[in-house]
């Protein structure tokens, strides 16, 4: 949509013609024949993926290049994952250590309602 400004200093005769409405339309999906269904129910194999060769590059030196980038990458990942691991070992340990005493704490004292039950009875 365009804005007009409505200060003109000149007067400005109407539009004689108004802009037509833009009409967007989208392609029709393509019609199935029989031979597209048949060839789309046949038990060929897909087509095999060839590399596209592209003037100015090799694929060879690119698929190096991408694996040296990977590998550089990969051992970044391992070393930070150590220094994440001795960081976090603290932790690890001590979430560990509590949640085995609050598992000790728990059957000590399922133990101990048991036992009082069976001392005192249901009527308490």
């Amino acid at each position: 949509m365009s804005r007009r400004s409505t200060r003109t200093t000149k007067k400005q005769a109407p539009d004689a013609q108004a802009e037509p409405p833009v009409e967007i339309t989208e392609p029709a999906a393509p019609a199935l024949n029989e031979s597209a269904a048949a060839k789309k129910t046949s038990s060929e194999p897909p087509p095999t993926r060839r590399l596209v060769q592209v003037e100015g590059i090799n694929a060879e030196e690119a698929l190096e290049e991408v694996g040296s980038v990977l590998f550089e990458a990969a051992q970044k990942t391992n070393a930070q994952e150590k220094r994440l691991g001795v960081l976090l070992g603290g932790y690890i340990n001590r979430q560990k250590t509590l949640s085995n005493k609050f598992t000790e704490a728990h059957a000590a004292f399922t133990q101990s309602s048991i036992q009082s039950y069976i001392f005192e009875g249901p009527d308490r």
